[in-house]
Order: C-alpha cells, then sequence, then structure tokens
C-alpha cells in the first residue's frame, strides 16, 4: 500500500466516525512513514475526534516540527489548544505560522477564536476582520465577529455580521441562535424569540441553542419554560455547567435539592482553573441561599470567588485598577468648575433618564419602576456613552460643545428598538456614573438618577454574583472592592459640587421601605404624573435583561437592607479598607 493510499484509508476512517481504527492506522503509517507529518496530523486529528484533546497535541506538535510549512498542522494544533483552555500557547503557534502564511484565512480566524477565548475581545475582532478580508464568504468569521460585536454592544454592527452569516448559511443553528442577544436587545423580542425556534428546529439538540432560548424565556418572566429548557440541556449533556447554575437560580424549592445532588460533583470534576468551576460554585451557593444555609452560602461564594481570582493575573488586575484610579483623576481635573452646557443643546425626544450607581445597588428595580410609567422607554443597560467616550477618555481629547453635541447626535443615531410615543427613555448602565460630566454636557435637559446604598449590602451582593468581562477585576477580591467604593464615592461628590441640583440621589433603602412615596417623588423629579403601576414593578410584563431578572419579579420588599450583618465576619477585610472619611455613616456606627 503507497502512502497515498494510506491516507485515504485514514481519511475515509475518519469521516466513518471510526476515530480508533483511523488511529490505529495512522500509527502503522507513522512507523513506515517517519518523515510524513501527514500522518502524525491525522493521528491527532483521530486522537481529537475521539475526545482525547491533549494526548492529540503531542501528534500535532510532532507534525508541525517535521514540516513547519504544513498548515493544517499548525491550525489543528492552535484548535486543539483553544478547545483545552490554552488560547495564549494557540496566539503563538498561529503567530508563528502567518509569519510564513500571512494570506491564511483560516488561521487568522483561529487566531480570532484565540484572542477572544484569552479574553482580548479588540485583537480578536482585528483579525475575524482580516479573515473576512481574506475571505468574503467566510460564514464563521462574520459570526464571531458579531459575538464580539455584541459585547461591546454594537448591536446594529452584529445584525449585519450576523446576516452576512446566514446569508451563506441560512439554517446555521449557531449564527440564528447567536443574532437573537443583539434582536433582544434592540427590544425585538419576538424576532428573537422566532430566530431561536428556527434554530431549534434546524437543531434540536443543540445545546447552545436550548440554553439561549432558557435566557430568553426567563427574561421574558416565563420561568416555568425557562426551567424545562435547561432540564433538556441536562437530558443531553449531564452536569452541563451552565444549565445546572442557571437551574439553581430559578429553580423552585422543591427541586433544589436535586439540583444540589448534581452540582456538587459536577464541581469536583471541573477544571481547577476554568469558567465552570467559578459558576458552578455560584450555582451552589445560589441553592443553598435559597435554603437558608448560610453556613454552605459562605462555603461556596468563597469557592467561587477563589476560582474567579485565578482567571485573571494578577499584574492584569493591578493594571487596571491603576488605570481606573488614574481615570477618575483625570476625569476630576477636566471637569474642575462647575458644568455650564450649551443653552442650545440636545433637546430632543425622547430625553435620557440615566440610572446610574454602584452594581447592585438598586439600579434594575428603579428602571423597573420607572418603565411602568407608558411615557417612558425602559432600555436597559447600554454600552453606548462608554463606547462614544473611549477614546476621549483614553486619549485626553477635547469634549467641548462641539464634541458634546456629536456625541448626543452618536448616542441617538445608537438608540434601536426605542418604542413610539414615549417621552423619555432610561439608560440604566450603573458605570455611567463616571461619565455624569459628559453626559450632561450632551443632554443638559436629561435626568439623573442616582442610587445610593450601604456599601456593605453592595458588596455582599456582589460577593455572591456571578460577573464576567470588566467587572471580574474587582468583584471577587474584598480590598478591591473597598478600593473601587471609595473611587465611587469620591468622584460622585465631586459630580455633585460641579454639577448642583442636577442629580437626584434615590436612597435604595427608602425605594424599598416605601415604594409608593419613592415611585411618586421619582414621577415628580422626571415631571410626570404618579401612576400606581410605579408602586407594584414586579407585576410589569417587560422584560428583564440583568443579573437582577429574577429579584425583580418578586413583590418589592425589605429582606436586602442590612443583609450584610449576617455575613460581617466575611466582609471584615472589606470594610476595613474603606475610607472613614468618605463613609463616616458606616464608622459612626459601628
Amino acid at each position: 500500500m503507497t502512502a497515498e493510499q494510506d491516507a485515504k484509508a485514514i481519511a475515509a476512517l475518519l469521516n466513518q466516525g471510526e476515530a480508533k481504527k483511523a488511529l490505529k492506522q495512522a500509527k502503522i503509517a507513522i512507523k513506515r512513514y517517519p518523515r510524513t507529518a501527514f500522518f502524525m496530523n491525522l493521528a491527532g486529528l483521530a486522537l481529537s475526534t475521539s475526545g482525547q484533546p491533549r494526548e492529540a497535541i503531542r501528534y500535532f506538535q510532532d507534525a508541525v516540527k517535521t514540516q513547519p510549512e504544513f498548515p493544517d498542522a499548525h491550525r489543528n494544533l492552535a484548535q486543539t489548544l483553544v478547545l483545552i483552555g490554552q488560547p495564549d500557547k494557540a496566539v503563538t503557534v498561529l503567530k508563528r505560522h502567518l509569519a510564513r502564511s500571512p494570506k491564511d484565512a483560516e488561521a487568522e480566524y483561529l487566531l480570532a477564536q484565540s484572542y477572544s477565548q484569552a479574553e482580548d475581545p479588540v485583537t480578536a475582532e482585528g483579525h475575524a476582520s482580516r479573515a473576512i478580508e481574506l475571505n468574503p464568504r467566510m460564514a464563521k468569521a462574520y459570526n464571531l465577529r458579531a459575538v464580539l460585536h455584541s459585547g461591546f454592544q454594537r448591536y446594529d454592527e452584529a445584525l449585519k455580521d450576523y446576516e452576512s452569516a446566514l446569508s451563506f448559511n441560512p439554517n446555521d443553528p449557531n449564527a440564528l441562535t447567536n443574532i437573537s442577544l443583539p434582536l433582544a436587545r434592540q427590544n425585538r423580542h419576538e424576532d428573537a424569540m422566532k430566530v431561536i425556534e428556527k434554530a431549534l428546529s434546524i437543531a434540536p439538540s443543540n445545546i447552545a441553542t436550548i440554553l439561549r432560548y432558557g435566557v430568553q424565556l426567563n427574561e421574558l418572566g416565563r420561568v416555568d419554560e425557562a426551567v424545562q429548557a435547561y432540564r433538556q440541556v441536562l437530558d443531553l449533556a449531564p452536569g452541563h455547567p451552565t444549565a445546572l447554575t442557571r437551574l439553581a437560580m430559578i429553580a423552585p424549592a422543591d427541586q433544589l435539592d436535586e439540583v444540589i445532588e448534581q452540582l456538587v460533583p459536577a464541581f469536583n470534576a471541573a477544571p481547577k482553573r476554568g469558567e465552570d468551576r467559578v459558576q458552578l460554585a455560584y450555582g451552589l451557593a445560589e441553592a443553598f441561599k435559597k435554603q437558608r444555609n448560610t453556613e454552605q452560602v459562605h462555603h461556596w461564594l468563597a469557592q467561587a470567588n477563589a476560582a474567579q481570582s485565578m482567571l485573571t493575573p494578577t499584574v492584569q488586575q493591578d493594571t487596571f485598577e491603576k488605570y481606573q484610579v488614574n481615570l477618575h483623576k483625570r476625569i476630576t481635573e477636566r471637569f474642575a468648575d462647575v458644568v455650564k452646557p450649551d443653552a442650545k443643546g440636545d433637546a430632543e425626544k425622547p430625553t435620557p433618564v440615566f440610572v446610574l450607581g454602584m452594581p447592585r445597588s438598586g439600579t434594575t428595580l428603579t428602571e423597573t419602576v420607572l418603565a411602568t410609567h407608558p411615557n417612558i422607554a425602559g432600555m436597559g443597560e447600554r454600552a453606548t456613552a462608554a463606547t462614544l467616550l473611549r477614546y476621549v477618555l483614553r486619549d485626553d481629547l477635547p469634549f467641548g460643545n462641539k464634541e458634546a453635541r456629536q456625541f448626543a447626535a452618536d448616542y441617538r443615531a445608537d438608540l434601536h428598538g426605542m418604542p413610539e410615543g414615549p417621552e423619555f427613555f432610561i439608560d440604566k448602565m450603573p458605570e455611567n456614573y463616571r461619565l455624569i460630566g459628559f453626559l450632561h454636557m450632551a443632554f443638559p435637559k436629561a435626568k439623573i438618577v442616582h442610587l445610593v446604598r450601604d456599601p456593605r449590602d453592595v458588596a455582599w451582593s456582589i460577593w455572591s454574583n456571578y460577573f464576567t468581562g470588566g467587572l471580574r477585576v474587582y468583584t471577587y477580591d474584598m480590598k478591591r472592592m473597598a478600593q473601587r467604593c471609595n473611587d465611587y464615592k469620591r468622584l460622585m461628590a465631586h459630580w455633585h459640587r460641579v454639577c448642583p441640583g442636577v442629580i437626584h440621589d434615590l436612597k435604595y433603602d427608602d425605594l424599598v421601605s416605601d415604594i409608593d412615596a419613592a415611585s411618586r417623588d421619582l414621577a415628580a423629579y422626571i415631571g410626570l404624573d404618579w401612576i400606581p403601576e410605579m408602586a407594584v414593578p414586579h407585576t410589569s410584563t417587560a422584560p428583564v435583561l440583568t443579573a437582577s431578572v429574577n429579584q425583580v419579579r418578586e413583590p418589592v420588599h425589605t429582606k436586602s437592607i442590612g443583609n450584610w450583618q449576617k455575613h460581617e465576619q466575611e466582609l471584615a477585610p472589606f470594610i476595613k479598607a474603606l475610607d472613614p472619611e468618605l463613609w463616616p455613616e458606616v464608622f459612626d456606627n459601628a
């Protein structure tokens, strides 16, 4: 048998799903042709296909060493490294290969995938664009770039890329699933549900699609159906970490023991360093919280946050925190005097209502209260302001009246899914508190609602919840949380000085203690007549798109006020790191 015949026979076995037989034949061929990288590559593919990616890596590495110009081996090695959670090594492999073959679109796509997994979406986006440039018909590259656009909340751009992907493959269940997210975020919930249901009709066992279906159902308040969706995932993939974690968050009390019985072994089996371990620990903490088992809650939250801390290198954490401190300093210096917006500034309708504050301070509840009013449209957390200002902030670019008008125009251009009729709309991105000066200059008539909550209750709520992305740099570390709270308090004190009479402070405790009075005050501040629905936000049928989705479906209660006291020992490092001059209310009562 010739080498060519061997190769065809092994490839045929792989195509038939006979990975073990293919591996056996590939090993024989390697002995027969020890300097032929092709067979090493086939052996790696056989191992990878049979669920042995780590074993496959050795063969791919041998293929690359034997024949450095062999592109398939580089691609397969990189793809396998990404699969086992080593994107940095994949980047090294691909860069070496692309230095030899700069027009390899598949390698550029894999490089984008690697950077995405390494949580560098900006670089990932650049390589996805390069892959598209090299191969304008690469549907998966459009799909990946769209996912990255969605991560930046650039939903218009995401939709365009998903539409491009679907133009090449209209029945791609992954693209159909993914496009539902930007549709939902643009308040096109019917369209979002239609594409998910189409994806399910094409691939009823696609786990990613079923998970997304569950999320969409839960956001729409169809909790029982969401539970069934997550259970379907577990039928297909027992121990699936995301399905188990979401079940723990929304399952009825009588099902929690069963969920816990599945969560514990899944956690024990999860790699010590990885996202699965993080979310499973949070799932266990949530389940035990519902069962009021405080000891177990403390145990699993400690596990969850310890696992979180391993996902971001300490150097990266420190760099990010230093950047934040410097950013706040530069912002206060930029707005050193009373902010005087241009009298001819934006006066278009609808008028923005910015709801902001620390994460977990009550911004979602406030939006839900306001959005019950027919003259107020809830638009959720929008990254638009921060995205438009990113270069202004990074490079200290000017922001005078001219720039403010352009910012306002660009911001409004990004308002998709706005219903007709309301006089106001809500942007409830909490961290917009950093941008109040810019927002006031651009939208002089805008309303700014600032949620004020006991930092200890904020800290415990943050500690108890699963965050990804930019928040990850401080949410799992008590001292870093305290630093963030200190920086926030300083900046808000500054905004009150330079934007007098602009900001409406709303105490979370007042909101939940007397929702009737608080909602009346909110209506008066906005300039609208109060309606009774504002005092019963849990009856709203509007979708909720944040981590607080399940809390705001409940009647407003005061159980979270002073909740930190039950966890004082765990919060001790946080409380100790708070600045007493900034937080006298914390220390005066100590």
